[in-house]
């Protein structure tokens, strides 16, 4: 129940905390896109943000984390906690090669 709690509040605070902001000022815009990030010397035409790849790789994490819970009944078995811990060393590995060793690109 603590783990579900833990995952599931994290995530409904992301999604109000971010999500109502930007919607909110969506509709103020009259559905003008939000402008999110603009270089020092004001050129904001960028396709993409740095690091797209980490919310899709966080979102894959969401899913794995989803299947095991689904099979193991709910309940946190030794060898789910020890995915989980590998999924996160792996994480912080990666995102720390592509600051690190990709230059952030």
């Amino acid at each position: 129940m603590a783990i579900s709690n833990a995952i599931g509040s994290n995530i409904f605070d992301l999604d109000l905390g971010l999500g109502l902001p930007f919607l909110v000022g969506i509709i103020l815009n009259r559905f003008q896109p939000i402008q999110l990030y603009t270089y020092p010397d004001g050129v904001s035409n960028i396709p993409i943000l740095p690091h797209p790849k980490f919310g899709f790789l966080l979102l894959l994490i969401l899913f794995v984390i989803v299947i095991g819970f689904i099979a193991t009944k709910f309940k946190l078995r030794k060898i789910l906690g020890i995915i989980f811990i590998l999924m996160y060393l792996l994480f912080v590995a990666y995102a720390m090669i592509q600051e690190f060793v990709c230059n952030g690109s």
